[in-house]
């Protein structure tokens, strides 16, 4: 910059050959962080807090860590003890791989919660394959001993099984709560 009064190089709020007050330089923009983010400042801090309001086992996923940790292997361990338990049900295979399957899926729905509630990596996919593996291998079971006994409360538990199951693998998938807590690896390519 040069001075308006005598021409001379001016750096500063005054001309330091003669002193006069040079005009006051223009602040840059933020249009560079605009430019390279794609969002104004503002826009940039909601954001920032937007996601750190989400980050961290809250809401449905606080609910979904304690419905794995606890609510699923309770209830699969009643199911499998309560078979063993009945000596008359001992002598239909069916019936000891329904009760060995609901003790797997116990321990199985324990480990995915865990993950969850740790923050371990790949977490999301590790609870999205039990939800499907576990569903699949009680719709099985469930045709199975249909087949077998013809059950007539088949079409509720497998209604009921594919649909939760469904409605938490969508969840896994498509939260904004998992995918800032657990990064953006874990969101399906689109």
């Amino acid at each position: 910059m040069y001075c308006q009064g005598c021409g001379a190089s001016a750096e500063g709020p005054f001309c330091t050959n003669c002193g006069m007050a040079q005009p006051a330089q223009p602040r840059p923009t933020p249009v560079l962080t605009t430019v390279r983010s794609g969002l104004s400042p503002a826009v940039a801090a909601r954001q920032a807090e937007y996601r750190e309001e989400l980050h961290g086992v809250n809401g449905w996923l606080l609910w979904l860590c304690v419905t794995l940790l606890v609510g699923i292997p309770i209830t699969h361990i009643g199911s499998g003890a309560k078979t063993l338990a009945d000596p008359t049900k001992w002598h239909s295979i069916l019936e000891i791989v329904k009760a060995t399957l609901n003790i797997a899926i116990a321990i199985y729905s324990f480990t995915a919660g865990l993950r969850l509630w740790l923050l371990k990596p790949n977490a999301p996919q590790y609870a999205k394959d039990f939800f499907l593996i576990s569903t699949a291998a009680v719709v099985a079971v469930s045709l199975a001993l249909y087949a077998a006994n013809g059950s007539q409360a088949i079409a509720w538990v497998v209604l009921r099984r594919i649909s939760i199951s469904g409605l938490w693998y969508l969840y896994l998938t498509y939260s904004d709560r998992v995918l800032i807590t657990y990064g953006a690896d874990q969101r399906p390519a689109t």
